[in-house]
């Protein structure tokens, strides 16, 4: 995807209750939420990803990363 715009949309549509992993707490008291699956592409292509993203105290949630997974989620 070379779009920013097609990305950024990817990317926000990518949490969903069926790429839900995990609810985490970091030591600074970080709310984390993890997905993975596919990132939906034009293309097709489809690439499996995990991501992350914050909840501030209202749970408005802000993107940290995204990265390739080597396999497949269950």
């Amino acid at each position: 995807m070379h779009d920013p715009l097609t990305s950024s949309a990817a990317l926000l549509d990518h949490p969903a209750d069926t790429t839900f992993v995990a609810e985490t707490m970091s030591g600074r008291g970080d709310v984390r939420v993890i997905f993975a699956g596919p990132l939906l592409t034009p293309d097709g292509r489809n690439p499996q990803v995990r991501t992350v993203w914050r909840l501030d105290a209202a749970r408005n949630a802000y993107f940290v990363t995204a990265v390739p997974l080597t396999q497949i989620p269950a």
